[in-house]
């Protein structure tokens, strides 16, 4: 953000008096017909005993102006204060003020503009900057608060690149974050809005929020969030089949957990496109900065059903997950099954048991930092197992291992698995995300068909395994399948 030099000017006032001995002593000052010492507002024609935060601020707009007022209560002149103004921990303004009697008020009306992105965001002003300046109290010098920006509107036809989100601030003693701020604006029963960022050690979270924005609400309270950690993507989910068709109703505010400096893609991806299963739907493109597509799946009845995502062009490496009706809000945690296994420009496919008819959410999405810029375009299927009509049994034609149940999970999963005939020798593993392997959960020769273990969450000596994702992975002969799973205490 660009630098300001400013030579304030001094509004002199009525002197005050003062019982602190020796020195002077600059703070910010709470004066009648002023919100606060430091009040933004997005015009520029305030007048001193009127400064009042606007109707709103406007977002990612170069509208935003300030105003400041401080007052040297100590007992002894000064011959100069230098103060600094600063947005999410950036300084973007600087101000002088020179020979400051004892007991002097001092103000600065309608400075800037200067632009600030939509959601929650914190303003300081620092007195005495640089420190110079002796003072009876060198603890009372600044004033900081939080406001709140209008928020980027989010449309299915753009996907946007973004700064890194702020620092969060709560070293500043802050119990929200500060965010980067976005308007949910779709009209279908199904939403979803996925992040990305550029670099493979940025951590950006998003959460979810359904409360009305002015300059003091809103991006606190939160519905849902994702925050899977650095490397991957996050995303949430709104089921309008839940709450009624959803228009705008909602906001999510993407945040820096980890003090990241990359850039960051966010798209939203609505529920227009109904796929009747068993079928299939394609072809559909994802962006550069495209990180998630929706596609709503209706189910007439239970049964279990093959799902497979391939991809038509492109080499990005993608996941895909589905989520069941029911709620009115996802994570990307939330999912019933998921996969993710595969790499760049592979397909992916998952088997799971519909228990109800109904409509379901499935999101493709991007999976790491290095699909950020990748474009491709992808189809997902729904099919039925293959039938035997020799046996009239169900059986594989090839190697899978079914995504655990329940998952995320504590104490124990279930993890199903399909040998294709005539069977053989069988090895599952279970990994760390650091690639450690943790637990054989398997070793053995296995008949064909269909056969399920159960996972008690400990590793090969017995001891209790942390919270986290863990990815198990079958094999057998020249064949192997893969899937994730998350353990949640």
């Amino acid at each position: 953000m660009t630098r300001y030099l400013l030579c304030a000017c001094l509004y002199l006032l009525t002197a005050l008096p003062t019982a602190a001995i020796g020195f002077p002593n600059f703070r910010p000052d709470w004066v009648a017909g002023w919100d606060y010492p430091l009040v933004p507002h997005h015009t520029n024609q305030v007048i001193d005993g009127s400064v009042h935060l606007t109707a709103d601020l406007q977002g990612n707009s170069d509208n935003t102006y300030f105003s400041s007022t401080g007052i040297n209560d100590g007992p002894d002149p000064a011959a100069n204060d230098f103060t600094s103004y600063s947005l999410d921990g950036v300084p973007f303004w600087y101000s002088s003020w020179y020979s400051i009697a004892a007991g002097q008020r001092y103000f600065v009306l309608n400075q800037g503009p200067i632009t600030v992105r939509g959601g929650r965001h914190a303003l300081r002003w620092r007195n005495d900057y640089t420190g110079t300046v002796p003072e009876t109290n060198e603890a009372d010098n600044d004033f900081a608060r939080q406001f709140v920006w209008t928020p980027w509107p989010l449309s299915e036809a753009n996907s946007l690149s973004r700064p890194a989100p702020p620092d969060p601030g709560f070293s500043d003693g802050f119990a929200w974050p500060n965010c980067d701020g976005f308007e949910l604006h779709w009209q279908d029963w199904w939403g979803a809005v996925g992040v990305l960022a550029a670099s493979s050690s940025a951590d950006y979270d998003i959460r979810l929020h359904n409360d009305p924005v002015s300059p003091e609400n809103g991006f606190d309270t939160y519905e849902v969030t994702s925050n899977y950690g650095a490397n991957t993507s996050d995303f949430v989910l709104v089921c309008g089949r839940s709450i009624g068709r959803v228009s705008g109703e909602r906001q999510v505010g993407v945040w820096n957990y980890n003090g990241g400096s990359a850039d960051f893609a966010i798209n939203i991806s609505n529920g227009y496109h109904v796929l009747a299963a068993p079928g299939m739907l394609g072809t559909f493109p994802l962006g550069e900065y495209g990180v998630v597509k929706f596609v709503e799946i209706y189910f007439a009845g239970t049964g279990e059903y093959v799902f497979r995502l391939d991809q038509v062009w492109g080499a990005m490496n993608l996941g895909f997950s589905l989520f069941a009706p029911g709620a009115t809000h996802y994570a990307k945690s939330s999912y019933v099954a998921s996969a993710d296994a595969h790499g760049d420009g592979a397909g992916e496919e998952f088997t799971y048991w519909v228990p109800a008819p109904g409509y379901y959410g499935l999101v493709v999405w991007k999976s790491t930092s290095s699909d950020y810029g990748k474009s491709g375009g992808f189809n997902v299927s729904v099919t039925e197992p293959t039938i035997s009509a020799a046996s009239g049994l169900s059986l594989p034609e090839r190697l899978i291992v079914h995504q655990n149940s329940p998952n995320p999970f504590n104490p124990t999963t279930h993890i199903r698995y399909d040998v294709p005939a005539p069977g053989g020798q069988l090895r599952m593993d279970l990994f760390d995300m650091e690639g450690r392997r943790v637990r054989v959960l398997l070793d053995a020769a296995c008949p064909a068909g269909r056969h399920e273990i159960t996972w008690d969450g400990r590793d090969d000596r017995g001891r209790p395994l942390p919270s986290g994702v863990y990815l198990y992975r079958i094999i057998s002969g020249g064949s192997s399948d893969a899937r994730r799973l998350i353990l949640l205490k």
